[in-house]
């Protein structure tokens, strides 16, 4: 149960990880609190926003960042 609402707790509800009771508390809140819906809705569009792009890293990239994996695995491996 939540004691306190935080940002981190709506962000969590946007997101689809609060368990039933938490989503109806956090709900009945943003339904009743204005500065608390305007803050929601800020983050759904954004969410919204984010998701739709499809950005991909570059092949460069994916290879240093597997350069990096191999030199870590060489360094840790017995």
């Amino acid at each position: 149960m939540i004691k306190m609402l935080t940002h981190e707790d709506v962000i969590r509800y946007a997101y689809n990880e609060c368990n039933a009771e938490e989503a109806d508390i956090i709900q009945a809140l943003i339904d009743t609190d204005k500065k608390l819906r305007q803050f929601y809705d800020r983050l759904t569009n954004t969410k919204k926003n984010l998701d739709s792009l499809h950005r991909q890293p570059s092949a460069e990239v994916i290879e240093k960042i597997l350069n990096y994996s191999r030199k870590v695995d060489d360094l840790y491996s017995v």
